[in-house]
Formats: structure tokens, C-alpha cells, sequence
């Protein structure tokens, strides 16, 4: 219990030492209040990018294949369509594969016309997420 007294002693210290110093109470309250802000928005951010798991089925099963070419000094280059279709077959690992390449498209009337994203992807794309188009209906599969 000796331990307990101290204690007690050195914290009815520190709230009268606080009390004598607004300004210096006022600094360490905001600070405090700012990391304990700052964690949680890190926290908030790295569980919903890193930890959260992707909203597809088996999502644990979906991989990205990159393109590397180290001599050039290229560690994520993308796939060409000649690529897709030679591991489309030759990959025994893969149940399926599916390509994506994003880029932007005009929209719009010939007054106002608009860049906008866009994606292009092969027809098992929605197979391969294991998901249904939100929209419409999916590609029909090329034959292998």
C-alpha cells in the first residue's frame, strides 16, 4: 500500500502543478487531443485500405500479375493484350484471368465535351470476381 499513498501523492501534485499553469495544461490537452486524433484516422486509414478484405468472393484467391523488366528499371509494368492470351492458357496455378486497363474517354456533346475515366476488361472479368455486372449483363467469354 505504500506504493498506492505515492501515487496519490504525486497526482494530487501534478493537478495542482497543472491548476498553478493554464497555459501549460491548455498546450498539453491539445496536444494530447491532436495525436489521439492523428491515431485514429492512421488506424481508421490502414484498416479500411490494408486489413479490410476485399468485398468478392474468395477474395483471398485474386491476384495482380505485373510485368517486370529490372534492367529497364520497370518493377509494375502493365500487360499487353498478347500477354493475356498467352497465360490465359499456359498457367495452371490461375482458375481463370482476367485483364483490366483503365484510361479516360470524351463524353459529351459537341459543345461540352467532358474527360472522364473508363476501364476496359475482357469478358471474364466478372467471372473472375465472382460478381454480376450491376448493370445489364456480362461479356460473352472468348474460347480459349
Amino acid at each position: 500500500m505504500p506504493l498506492l499513498g505515492a501515487l496519490s501523492r504525486d497526482l494530487r501534485q501534478a493537478v495542482r502543478s497543472l491548476r498553478r499553469d493554464k497555459g501549460f495544461t491548455a498546450t498539453v490537452l491539445l496536444t494530447l487531443a491532436l495525436c489521439l486524433g492523428a491515431n485514429v484516422v492512421i488506424f481508421t486509414v490502414v484498416r479500411s485500405v490494408l486489413l479490410r478484405p476485399l468485398p468478392f468472393p474468395q477474395a483471398d484467391r485474386l491476384v495482380t500479375v505485373y510485368n517486370r523488366y529490372p534492367k529497364a528499371g520497370v518493377e509494375h509494368a502493365g500487360a499487353s493484350v498478347p500477354n493475356y492470351y498467352d497465360r490465359r492458357g499456359m498457367i495452371p496455378a490461375f482458375t481463370d484471368i482476367a485483364m483490366v486497363r483503365g484510361g479516360e474517354v470524351t463524353v459529351g456533346d459537341g459543345g461540352t465535351p467532358e474527360r472522364v475515366a473508363s476501364s476496359q476488361a475482357t469478358p471474364s472479368f466478372f467471372h473472375v470476381l465472382g460478381v454480376q455486372p450491376a448493370l445489364g449483363r456480362g461479356s460473352t467469354p472468348i474460347p480459349a
